[in-house]
């Protein structure tokens, strides 16, 4: 099981590279290509970054992975196919709300057919999204988390006295004083 650190640090390091990646995708696609990144690109990928890190941790995460584990059996499942189903879940969930918050931010929302582009990018994105997330940055996501984790661990960052992953305070070891 993951500590709340664990899913903290793959949350942290997971959005960053799904938005990189679904920014140059779809910049790809744009009729001036890969030339058309700009300084805007970055600021794009900010806004849109603090966009998912507002829901994903705190509300879609946990719904995902209730939606995964109602699919499969978490005991029965091999665990090489659990990372896959949860990914099918998140992207299910994220990619309808990031490609509805591309699209404010980009500015291509027009009153009369808003659901239509949506749908298009929609179309576009998850195909993409869903590879990406099952093949690529889930996997250097969770490897990542697990080290961080480990290191943790092994410092004594995370135990009984920082339940749930918090670190110490600046000035505290995170170990406890021995009597």
């Amino acid at each position: 099981m993951n500590s709340k650190f664990q899913d903290l640090v793959f949350t942290l390091m997971m959005i960053p590279a799904m938005v990189i990646w679904m920014v140059l995708y779809n910049t790809a696609l744009s009729p001036q290509g890969l030339s058309g990144v700009s300084v805007r690109t970055a600021a794009e990928v900010i806004e849109l970054c603090v966009a998912a890190l507002v829901v994903e941790f705190p509300l879609l995460s946990p719904a995902a992975h209730r939606l995964a584990f109602r699919i499969i059996d978490r005991t029965d499942c091999p665990a090489r196919y659990r990372p896959a189903v949860v990914g099918l879940c998140m992207v299910s969930m994220m990619c309808p709300y990031m490609s509805f918050m591309a699209m404010l931010l980009l500015g291509r929302f027009s009153a009369g057919n808003w659901y239509l582009t949506w749908g298009a990018m929609l179309a576009v994105n998850y195909p993409m999204a869903l590879c990406w997330q099952i093949f690529a940055a889930g996997p250097e996501s969770s490897f990542c988390a697990g080290e961080a984790a480990r290191l943790a661990r092994k410092r004594g960052l995370t135990g009984p006295e920082n339940a749930g992953g918090h670190l110490p305070l600046p000035g505290q070891s995170g170990r406890r004083a021995r009597p």
